[in-house]
């Protein structure tokens, strides 16, 4: 009698920060075990997207059983977090809330604080009042609690936390995978064994010759220094306009530095808040960059046709301007490309301290954090390209990008633990 196929079911939010791993994991068990009864349970946006893997492991292995869908009801992590700061910040920012929202805390310091690592000593009792101050939070909130009560109700059974999760002993303890490697990471303390390091997980994305051949030669020109700050954060066209100064006052200092060198270029993917136009002529932000635009060095749009990791796997970005997201750590990581790093909200103060930890490099934004102010985005930019610390920020940036290669893919990893576990079960 031949053996069961292994059943595996993944779940995940439908926001790209959360669902990428997922994604990318799920092709790769489809591609280590075409057999695999494999089922993913997410809200409505993503199913097109689990078809298209489905589809492209048939393409592959015409025996690949296809993913199971399942449709979740309700709001998306998204938009239960979109209503509540409505509902209890009326008229503020989402990047300005989310930054006073307390989270969960690590041992060195409180995560997502901003405190960097390590920790100066004026900056200890701070870190120590937010570790206990975010400890209380948890354990008194209400919302909290009534969530653990509903699901205990519901699985007849108690409830547990990802905390609780981590810090389990003893036959059962599940495995818990975690997206990245203690060289990516802060110096670890003994990490529990259920917990496995896989490594970076990313999806295979369609190289950009393919996806985009015009914007492939484009890149080819000129060193190029690519701004994607994610999904969720819209720059008003005041804010916009603060960055193009940035962008403007850096672009001139490098071509006052070196005259005689391919001149810098930039690919600016602008998410707006309101209504504003930043490419027609005589407007506030084309006025400020007018003859960047006018040379063709920069080009600012809503809509890549190219995902962000074939634009990094070019090796023609000379540094890489985001929000701090796990997706845009991992990927620059990977490709050894350095960071400037603009964190909006929650996590992503940690990756941008990361960044700075490892000297791979800088934090653009302090003064008026989340905000962007002109010069001190310059400076930090030019300090990335045409600084002191620029050789060795490029050098650092390499030797992760080769210990990831040394280490695998993460996704495979997941797979092959999974699928092995899954025979087991």
């Amino acid at each position: 009698m031949a053996a069961a196929s292994p059943r595996i079911l993944l779940i995940s939010n439908v926001e790209r920060g959360q669902c990428n791993v997922f994604l990318a994991t799920a092709r790769a068990i489809l591609h280590a075990d075409p057999n695999v009864d494999l089922h993913f349970a997410s809200f409505p946006a993503l199913e097109a997207e689990i078809q298209s893997i489905s589809d492209d492991a048939k393409r592959t292995n015409a025996s690949t059983k296809p993913i199971s869908w399942h449709s979740i009801a309700g709001q998306t992590h998204g938009e239960a977090v979109s209503a509540a700061i409505a509902k209890l910040y009326p008229g503020e920012d989402e990047e300005k809330t989310l930054f006073k929202t307390p989270n969960l805390a690590r041992p060195l310091s409180t995560l997502m604080s901003g405190i960097s690592f390590p920790i100066p000593w004026h900056r200890v009792p701070l870190n120590i009042f937010f570790y206990f101050y975010t400890l209380r939070t948890i354990a008194t909130d209400r919302g909290l609690r009534g969530v653990l009560q509903h699901v205990t109700k519901a699985l007849g059974r108690p409830a547990r936390t990802v905390r609780d999760v981590i810090n389990s002993k003893g036959p059962g303890t599940p495995t818990v995978f975690v997206n990245t490697l203690p060289e990516l990471d802060f110096p670890w303390l003994p990490c529990p064994p259920h917990v496995i390091a896989s490594g970076p997980i990313v999806r295979r994305v369609q190289p950009i010759s393919e996806a985009d051949p015009e914007l492939a030669d484009w890149l080819s020109g000129s060193p190029t220094i690519f701004i994607n700050l994610g999904t969720h954060t819209k720059l008003t066209e005041a804010k916009a306009a603060e960055f193009a100064t940035a962008l403007n006052m850096s672009l001139n200092t490098m071509d006052d530095r070196h005259p005689s060198s391919r001149p810098l270029q930039i690919l600016w993917k602008l998410q707006k808040a309101g209504e504003y136009d930043a490419t027609a002529s005589g407007s506030r932000i084309y006025s400020i960059l007018k003859d960047k635009i006018e040379s063709n060095r920069m080009r600012i749009t809503s809509w890549l046709t190219a995902e962000p990791l074939a634009i990094l796997q070019t090796g023609n970005i000379a540094c890489f301007i985001h929000h701090g997201g796990a997706n845009s750590y991992n990927e620059a990581v990977l490709n050894g490309v350095p960071h400037v790093v603009l964190p909006s909200w929650t996590d992503c103060y940690e990756y941008a301290q990361r960044v700075e930890y490892h000297g791979i490099g800088r934090i653009g934004a302090r003064k008026q954090v989340p905000q962007v102010e002109a010069s001190e985005l310059s400076r930090e930019l030019l300090t990335v390209l045409d600084g002191e610390e620029t050789k060795s920020i490029k050098r650092k940036a390499q030797e992760l990008a080769a210990i990831c290669k040394e280490k695998g893919d993460g996704a495979d990893a997941v797979a092959y633990k999974m699928l092995e576990l899954a025979k087991k079960s």
